[in-house]
């Protein structure tokens, strides 16, 4: 076997199969009826807490085991674990159990490969594992929809490269000390996301407390006011009522008044501005209920779902169809500037994530988890993208989800009170330009963070491709060649092989890899 393909073998390196190296096992099955006399409570190990190149024990839950299969089945340090199944990206992933705890287990979605004679350093073993087994755990797993499986037989059989012995500890050390340059420099990258984070919510709280113009304001005394634009607002969205320009299709038979915001419950503004609602600023209504009976629609439009709604960004990687009648459509056909709100999301921080439809696809609709404020006036979208993408903004929107039965949810008649502050007309046309030149600048900002994420991902790769090539560290002549290795290990019978203790060297040092 190559230690790569397409690459022969080091001088000394030898290749062998995981289950010539491992005594190799699945763990318990998870039964509820478990216990009785004879059993003995202890932690036990899932596919959660086994992550690729580290192990969460964050949340551990326990299991009652016979007392007679426990000693079989604890966990001793060295030994190496990997994930049977589930996603695609979970199956064989693993990590090198370090006795963080006493007498833990595994259950059987998880196996355990325990080194025979100390031939391979179990950290060695699970770095390349990680890297370069996943193709082979991909090919040989047994798959159904989005998921994977491996069979005891598929992990025995999975090719591993093995370097002379004292190699295996050079690399491990080579590695551990190259991943912590790469380490340190992703902890400088998460720093700078987050500052770039927060500069860009302080403009926005800025800009939407009135702080980002208040030298102009002070400097530029208007004649109208935030009062005087949102009576204007307001008459052009009776008129387009009056035309059938709304977002509901049709319509009641006499102008119903948008709900007015209550300024003396509400936090104080500048000189000159004026709290609306959405209601009084757009038209809102919801989208369309999925069900079984619209697979049979003849008219079959894309439509977005709640997946396809991040904040201020629409993702149309995953687009669907749903059937729709000629009916519904003006109520929940899409149009550029409709600004859509998240409507739940089981978290309090993701609901009203909001995002305006620019029409990247036409004809499209929405589902009735999102809800849709069309504004009177286009830039009116914009303002208020900008104010509920605020800190201020954001605590409205989880007050109003809110609910005594811990449920967090909004609703048409929730979005529609939602407060909006209105600066004066000219003072708007001075902050919407501010507002998406420090978007644009956020956005370059972060996408030459995620280039130099993606170099480190990358110089994580390398250093392991040099790794397990042979080219990471000197080789000795004085080592003992791999092939000795293997020779008397697959000469000593197989009930005789006796797992030994881990050695102690450098790979104590937790290696972590990127799942």
């Amino acid at each position: 076997m190559d230690a790569l393909p397409g690459m022969g073998l080091p001088a000394g390196w030898a290749s062998a199969t995981l289950g010539e190296l491992c005594d190799v096992i699945g763990g318990l099955t998870v039964d509820a009826k478990r216990g009785g006399p004879g059993h003995v409570e202890v932690p036990y190990l899932r596919v959660a807490n086994v992550q690729r190149g580290r192990l969460d024990l964050a949340k551990m839950r326990t299991i009652r085991v016979p007392e007679a299969k426990l000693e079989a089945l604890t966990l001793q340090p060295g030994d190496v674990l990997l994930n049977e199944g589930g996603d695609r990206d979970k199956v064989g992933r693993g990590w090198v159990w370090e006795d963080q705890l006493p007498q833990c287990v595994f259950q059987n979605h998880v196996f355990r490969a325990r080194v025979r004679d100390d031939v391979v350093c179990p950290y060695f073993l699970s770095l390349y594992l990680n890297e370069f087994g996943r193709d082979y755990f991909l090919t040989g797993a047994k798959q159904t929809t989005n998921l994977a499986s491996l069979s005891l037989s598929a992990v025995k059989g999975a090719p591993v490269v093995v370097p002379p012995r004292a190699e295996q500890d050079r690399i491990v050390a080579a590695v551990n000390d190259l991943f912590e340059e790469v380490e340190a420099g992703e902890a400088a990258l998460a720093r700078a996301r987050e500052s770039l984070t927060q500069f860009r919510v302080s403009l926005l709280h800025a800009a939407c407390t009135g702080a980002l113009t208040a030298d102009w304001r002070a400097a530029n005394p208007m004649n109208q006011t935030g009062g005087d634009m949102l009576a204007a607002v307001i008459r052009r969205r009776q008129r387009l009522w009056e035309h059938g320009e709304t977002a509901r299709g049709r319509r009641p038979s006499a102008y119903q008044r948008p709900p007015e915001a209550d300024a003396a419950e509400l936090p104080l503004l500048p000189a000159g501005w004026a709290w609306a609602t959405v209601a009084q600023l757009s038209f809102v209504s919801g989208g369309l209920t999925k069900n079984a009976s619209r697979n049979d629609s003849p008219m079959q439009l894309p439509y977005l779902r709640v997946a396809n709604v991040g904040e201020d960004r629409i993702d149309l990687t995953d687009l669907r169809k749903i059937g729709v009648t000629e009916g519904e459509l003006p109520r929940i056909a899409l149009l550029p500037g409709d600004l859509l709100f998240v409507e739940g999301n089981g978290s309090a921080d993701q609901i009203g994530r909001v995002a305006l439809w620019s029409g990247q696809v036409r004809p499209c609709v929405h589902q009735n988890h999102l809800i849709k404020a069309r504004p009177v006036r286009r830039f009116l979208g914009r303002w208020m993208r900008d104010w509920f993408m605020s800190p201020l903004g954001k605590q409205f929107v989880q007050a109003a989800a809110s609910s005594t039965s811990g449920l967090h949810t909004l609703s048409i008649s929730k979005i529609e009170g939602l407060p909006v502050p209105i600066p004066p007309a000219a003072e708007l046309r001075r902050i919407l330009p501010r507002c998406a030149e420090m978007k644009r600048e956020h956005a370059d900002g972060a996408l030459v963070l995620d280039q130099q994420s993606g170099a480190l991902s990358s110089l994580r790769q390398s250093v392991l491709h040099t790794a397990f090539t042979g080219r990471l560290v000197p080789q000795d002549p004085a080592d003992e060649p791999a092939a000795a290795l293997l020779a008397r290990l697959r000469a000593t019978p197989a009930a005789s092989r006796r797992p030994r203790a881990r050695r102690s060297t450098t790979q104590a040092d937790l290696i972590e890899t990127q799942a």
